[in-house]
């Protein structure tokens, strides 16, 4: 008897949902327009720059040494409710430099200056 019970509350746990069902849960309405980044490299050493989202890592540009470059976040990279970390990697400097946290939203824009220590540099979102 117990065994049927157990049998009978699994098998209607794995039921399809109605779209009825599905009315009921909250709506999550995350932008997913792809995010402005401006980088400004005042480091000696050509940096590369990466989106860290997820656990994962992409790569979004190369910013020569003492040169401006932009470039747009991927949408499938702000998929993690907003939040990314900018990662800095020198060519030539084993440490790479991880910013903080930062939440974005629909239309905001990240100016990242990068300084000669890496560990200096700032980050400005409008």
């Amino acid at each position: 008897m117990i065994l049927l019970s157990f049998s009978v509350l699994i098998i209607a746990g794995c039921a399809k949902r109605t779209s009825s069902d599905l009315s009921s849960l909250p709506e999550v309405s995350m932008s997913l327009e792809p995010i402005e980044l401006s980088v400004e490299n005042h480091n000696w050493l050509d940096v590369v720059v990466f989106v860290v989202h997820g656990g994962q890592r992409t790569r979004i540009v190369t910013v020569t040494a003492a040169k401006n470059a932009s470039a747009l976040i991927p949408e499938f990279a702000l998929r993690h409710h907003g939040q990314i970390r900018l990662l800095a990697h020198a060519v030539g400097n084993p440490e790479p430099f991880l910013s903080e946290v930062i939440v974005v939203q629909r239309g905001m824009r990240i100016a990242w200056t990068l300084e000669s220590d890496l560990k200096r540099s700032s980050v400005a979102i409008w």
